[in-house]
């Protein structure tokens, strides 16, 4: 709920379009009472408030019970925030806030023709420097800078869970090798074209990452309608606005490309066991360390050279970002670090497993 303080003694309320559908009481009684409000008519219904009922609150002083004067039509200044406003009178607005004598904002009308800008600069010269002046659609400009940063989170946060998918997918597709690598063998042995060995691989790869990208989608706007109004409070608290949420939406063109997207990752994932898998040979299986064989290992110094051209990119991605404060290439240089992140930790790995089984051989010795 937005609070709207206005001076309902003067023409303010005709500058804000203030249009009463039904009120209670005489003007010189809402006046006189410190806990007149007025509601917008939609938010009444959605929250089944009527005319005259008392409605707890609650306010930097505590929790106050306020009484519903008036309901707004859905026009003008009610139909901001998404009808979720509340409009009392100034003084009762700022005592009931604790910001006596002080207000938020001063909204300047133009007579028709003034030059916006001039009005601006004059102001701009005698009022302090902690005060700003801008035109409302700058207000509206914040406001979309402000979603589009959170919107901008979410995919980079998004792009982390694809990574995180891809390598989930890679995992998988090479214990599946190991653990069938006699029963492909056998296949290879009666006839099977390697080439056919590969793409069976793949389709398997595929189908993982589309089920697995359908199921995300649906559980994901399931969730999202759950979480879409926490979202939205807490983003006010962050950031101190008001976002209001009417709709959820996901056009098909959108569903297409994130199915596409997570079934390419997928089958990227599935490239080096296909080829693995399509590389068997059925002799080499009759050892008893064919699956330390069948092991898909990378040259130590090959992922270090990786590793080394994505720190370079991620400091120049970095660079950009700082340079054109783009959200997007921030983004960019958070998941390549992350990428960096698992590559340079193939050979950590490696060479910690080769420094511990010296250390164990010594121990036994």
């Amino acid at each position: 709920m937005q609070l709207f303080g206005i001076d309902l003694g003067t023409e303010a309320v005709d500058s804000y379009d203030v249009r009463v559908v039904e009120r209670e009481g005489d003007e010189i009684e809402m006046l006189n009472d410190p806990t007149s409000l007025f509601l917008s008519e939609g938010y009444a219904a959605r929250r089944h408030v009527g005319l005259g009922d008392r409605v707890a609150f609650a306010t930097p002083g505590g929790i106050r019970r306020l009484h519903v004067r008036a309901l707004l039509r859905p026009e003008g200044i009610a139909t901001v925030f998404g009808g979720n406003l509340a409009v009392m009178d100034l003084p009762a607005a700022q005592r009931l806030l604790g910001k006596d004598r002080r207000v938020d904002q001063i909204d300047v009308i133009l007579r028709p023709g003034t030059d916006a800008a001039a009005v601006r600069d004059r102001l701009s010269a005698v009022l302090p420097s902690s005060l700003g002046v801008g035109r409302p659609a700058l207000r509206g400009e914040r406001f979309e800078r402000v979603v589009g940063s959170f919107q901008a989170m979410i995919d980079g946060l998004s792009l982390l869970g694809l990574l995180a998918g891809v390598f989930i997918v890679y995992n998988t597709s090479a214990t599946a090798i190991t653990q069938r690598a006699r029963d492909l063998a056998i296949l290879i042995a009666l006839g099977a074209e390697r080439r056919t060995i590969f793409a069976l691989v793949i389709i398997e790869s595929a189908l993982v990452g589309l089920i697995a990208s359908v199921i995300g989608i649906v559980g994901g706007r399931g969730l999202a309608r759950l979480l879409l109004d926490l979202v939205a409070q807490s983003m006010g608290v962050i950031y101190q606005m008001r976002f209001s949420t009417e709709s959820l939406a996901l056009t098909s063109q959108q569903a297409l490309w994130y199915t596409l997207l997570g079934t390419c990752g997928a089958v990227a994932a599935g490239l080096v066991p296909a080829y693995k898998a399509s590389r068997l040979d059925p002799l080499d299986l009759m050892r008893p360390d064919f699956r330390e064989r069948l092991a898909i290992t990378s040259p130590n110094r090959l992922l270090v050279a990786v590793w080394l051209v994505l720190i370079a990119l991620a400091a120049v991605a970095i660079y950009v970002e700082n340079t054109t404060h783009s959200i997007a290439w921030g983004n960019i240089a958070n998941a390549i670090w992350s990428l960096s992140a698992v590559v340079i930790s193939i050979p950590l790995m490696s060479w910690t497993t080769q420094l511990l089984r010296h250390v164990l051989r010594v121990a036994q010795e």
